[in-house]
């Protein structure tokens, strides 16, 4: 199974401690071709573990590394499927969240008497969860009846479109590879102007998709062409006005270094010229532009 690529090492670490004579052969076979993620969660449905203990721990002071020790790895948040609908979660917290889920725990003792964390979290979560689903998804428990359409302001996507289309759309990017594949992602969701606005496209729901910010990007760029998107990006790093400033701030540089005015100007456009709208940094751009006027 390993050498046709049915089912990979990580996958047969999870499985050893549950592999016998009589159920190997079905095991296997459940786990055929599935990732570790789903791999675990067939082990929780099939081999239950109780519920983690609900708690706060103190982890030791770190210690500061050595200089030739290489980097430590990034923090993840862990979550572990331990039956078939319940896991345990773990994350470093800060000691101010510490606080904050203490202070929580004592104003909710009349309904958790216990003290339970996974209460305290799911309540909270619940309270984010719908203030951000109304904010990016138009979500609302009272939606106002359907009202014929009226003129909004150009560029606003009104609430009951956004909820409209997200609903209708999965909650899912919507592009398709050439293989016909639906892409999976389900976070950093936006809307997508079939016909661009800028183009005229309007702001109904015929007119609008769910994307994930890359495959978003790369119908802008289909759109309207990779130059005018990095052209984009880096006015809004750097914007017109910003620019400006650092402009005559370069220009007064310039003038007190002896140069005259009109000459140290045709100098900066120049360099404005070169870099296409994008933003160089004051250093080097006073640098290339004394490498014109010397």
């Amino acid at each position: 199974m390993i050498e046709r690529g049915e089912i990979h090492l990580t996958a047969l670490l999870l499985l050893r401690e549950h592999l016998t004579e009589d159920n190997h052969e079905d095991l296997l076979r459940a786990a055929s071709g599935k990732t570790k993620a789903q791999v675990q969660e067939l082990l929780a449905a099939r081999f239950p573990r109780p519920d983690a203990p609900s708690l706060i721990q103190r982890l030791p002071e770190a210690t500061a590394p050595r200089p030739e020790a290489a980097a430590p790895a990034p923090k993840t948040t862990r979550i572990e499927p331990l039956s078939a609908e319940r896991y345990k979660v773990q994350f470093t917290a800060t000691a101010a969240l510490k606080r904050k889920i203490e202070h929580l725990t004592n104003l909710l003792r009349h309904t958790n008497p216990s003290g339970d964390l996974s209460v305290i979290v799911e309540r909270a979560v619940d309270v984010l969860l719908a203030k951000l689903e109304k904010q990016r998804l138009g979500k609302t428990e009272r939606p106002a009846p359907k009202a014929p359409h009226k003129n909004t302001r150009a560029g606003y996507v009104t609430r009951a479109v956004r909820r409209e289309v997200f609903a209708r759309d999965g909650e899912q990017c919507t592009f398709i590879d050439e293989a016909g594949r639906r892409c999976e992602s389900r976070t950093l969701l936006e809307l997508d102007h079939g016909i661009p606005r800028a183009l005229g496209g309007p702001d109904d729901a015929a007119n609008l998709s769910v994307k994930c910010r890359a495959h978003n990007a790369l119908a802008a760029e289909r759109d309207f062409g990779r130059e005018h998107i990095e052209r984009k990006k880096a006015e809004k790093k750097n914007p017109p006005r910003q620019r400006r400033y650092e402009s005559e701030v370069a220009l007064r540089g310039l003038t007190a270094m002896g140069f005259k005015e009109p000459q140290a100007r045709r100098a900066l456009g120049i360099i404005e010229e070169r870099w296409n709208g994008a933003a160089p940094s004051m250093e080097t751009a006073l640098r290339q532009t004394l490498s014109i006027l010397t």
